[in-house]
């Protein structure tokens, strides 16, 4: 493909002031992007995501493109006060069509997630179960973001669970469950994901783990927008902030009762404040892709 084709953009950025490339020429100041035949390239057309790097996920959700093979929308909104819904898609790069959802907006109504699709094809898309989902567009018609890229927003209270008939694929397996979250509010839980009260447990959050027993695991909560990774592998849990293991626990595998999956609530009253942007799931042992899931989740958000 040509440089600088529709389809392939290369840059730098100028250090030093050059001779104009054209009579027209506005690269002219230092500091300015500048257009050039070179390495710096990147495609503006989707090709593969992480799922076709790593196929073999059981559920994924996320404000990206993971798959060449899902054509489908990432969420679904509603719209505050009218209560109008839309599927929102992706743009031709794989990015969140941040444009078609500010539009819905109208610039003077809020916009939440009522469905999370799931990517992988496996149907356990995540529906909200009251009113409003997750804020991702503000009420003046901006979108929420998390480090400069569109984030669902969870404000601790009890209209902010998606859920999904996902919780019987863990049991009794290895698995590896993939979180891109950070910007915690005031609220106790700056990121809750997993089963009802029901025991056993299976609670995932952003300083403890719940594998079969309360609280099996804990550490220093973390705030700041991360991946983390819950691994079960055999009998043995560990848990990873940013490629860093934070905490390990050996506990047998088990059957979990419930069949219901909670997006951004554990238990019964335990609410999700923070912001979230992807969840990629995986129940199969993958000891040996996680370094690799995690880079790949690493380079787009972080």
């Amino acid at each position: 493909m040509p440089i600088n084709s529709p389809d392939n953009f290369c840059y730098e950025i100028k250090v030093d002031p050059v001779a104009s490339i054209a009579s027209n020429d506005k690269y002219d100041a230092i500091g300015d992007i500048l257009p050039i035949a070179g390495t710096n390239c990147k495609s503006s057309v989707f090709t593969t995501g992480v799922l076709d790097d790593y196929p073999g996920a059981t559920a994924a959700y996320s404000l990206r493109r993971l798959s060449s093979s899902w054509t489908g929308p990432a969420i679904r909104v509603k719209r505050q006060f009218t209560f109008d819904e839309l599927d929102i898609g992706f743009k031709e790069n794989g990015d969140l069509d941040t444009e078609t959802m500010i539009d819905f907006s109208g610039g003077d109504a809020a916009l939440f997630v009522d469905t999370l699709y799931d990517q992988t094809g496996n149907g356990f898309h995540a529906v909200s179960q009251l009113t409003f989902g997750p804020r991702i567009v503000n009420s003046n018609g901006t979108i929420v973001t998390l480090n400069g890229e569109a984030s669902m927003v969870f404000d601790g209270l009890n209209d902010e669970a998606l859920a999904t008939d996902l919780l019987t694929e863990f049991d009794n397996t290895d698995f590896l469950v993939n979180a891109v979250f950070g910007d915690s509010g005031s609220g106790s839980e700056g990121f809750a994901i997993g089963s009802t009260g029901s025991v056993p447990r299976l609670y995932f959050q952003d300083d403890k783990w719940s594998y079969n027993t309360l609280n099996t695991m804990s550490w220093t909560r973390v705030t700041a927008q991360n991946v983390m990774q819950y691994q079960v592998n055999g009998n043995t849990q560990e848990v990873f902030s940013d490629n860093v293991t934070l905490a390990t626990a050996t506990e047998a595998q088990a059957d979990f009762n419930p069949t219901g999956f909670l997006v951004g609530r554990i238990g019964s009253s335990t609410f999700m404040d923070g912001k979230l942007q992807e969840i990629i799931i995986y129940t199969s042992n993958q000891v040996d892709n996680r370094i690799g899931i995690y880079e790949n989740m690493n380079s787009y958000w972080l």
